[in-house]
């Protein structure tokens, strides 16, 4: 509109949710639980604060997270490896549907 200036939208994107259903069965086979893996998918999707930094006084955390594209696709998702540092590899749609 004419005439205004200095305009900010706090208009913000939303947050895609996907579902996952773990196959607890599935879990115990490989020795998994369901909260660690679940936690595990949620920080690599939504991110974790890692640590904070400093500017002025005031303090901003680091959030470490999968690429949007990556973490927003169920199908990317299905290939999150659930066992990190394991000899072998187990991704996310070996446990969840």
């Amino acid at each position: 509109m004419p005439g205004l200036v200095d305009l900010r939208s706090t208009l913000q994107s939303g947050h895609p949710e996907i579902q996952v259903i773990y196959n607890r069965d599935r879990l115990a086979e490989y020795g998994l639980t369901l909260r660690n893996v679940a936690d595990l998918v949620r920080n690599k999707v939504q991110g974790r604060a890692a640590t904070q930094f400093r500017q002025e006084d005031q303090m901003i955390d680091i959030v470490v997270r999968l690429r949007r594209r990556i973490g927003s696709d169920s199908r990317n998702c299905a290939g999150l490896v659930v066992n990190p540092g394991a000899p072998v590899a187990i991704p996310l749609a070996s446990v969840a549907a």
